[in-house]
């Protein structure tokens, strides 16, 4: 019973953690998200599509495989990953800080988390766009803590202008 249970999970995660192209012409994306000790952070993201509804959300930063096994992030790398055109915001995050603890964008089940400011019509974190043909390499990010007010703040040097910040984006 135990393994037809992982092996569910295995599937399921695989399942949200794919990223479709629908387009003949996809353009890469490097990302490379990290805590402030250069280990990986575990993202979320989905793509704003045209009439408003959202895709399902896509894993970047750490393997299926380790969150599966609950064994530690790895050191911070660039993750490259072809995507459609098109507009995509940071739905969730997960940074471990280390000896277990972990940051997280909002406190429930990475499904049920959501990156999207429906008041103000914008996204809570990150977002950027895609060209069609046209590579892409994110600058990096680091995830900082702030304690006082169980927060966050993402350090990053965007002298392109790539991210669109959010309604919870600190920079710092």
């Amino acid at each position: 019973m135990k393994k037809i249970l992982w092996l569910c999970l295995v599937l399921c995660l695989a399942a949200c953690a794919t990223v479709g192209n629908k387009s003949a012409n996809p353009s890469k994306v490097g990302f490379n998200f990290q805590s402030e000790n250069g280990i990986a952070a575990l993202t979320l993201w989905k793509k704003l599509n045209d009439d408003g509804t959202t895709s399902s959300a896509f894993a970047i930063g750490v393997t299926k495989a380790k969150l599966l096994m609950n064994s530690s992030f790895p050191k911070a790398y660039t993750y490259e990953e072809k995507l459609d055109p098109g507009y995509y915001f940071m739905d969730s995050y997960q940074v471990s800080i280390g000896g277990g603890d972990y940051i997280l964008s909002e406190n429930k089940h990475y499904l049920r988390r959501n990156g999207w400011d429906k008041e103000n019509n914008k996204p809570y974190y990150l977002a950027f766009r895609v060209e069609e043909e046209k590579d892409l390499s994110l600058p990096v990010v680091t995830i900082i803590p702030i304690p006082a007010d169980n927060r966050t703040a993402f350090k990053f040097n965007d002298a392109e202008h790539i991210f669109i910040l959010g309604t919870k984006a600190d920079k710092k």
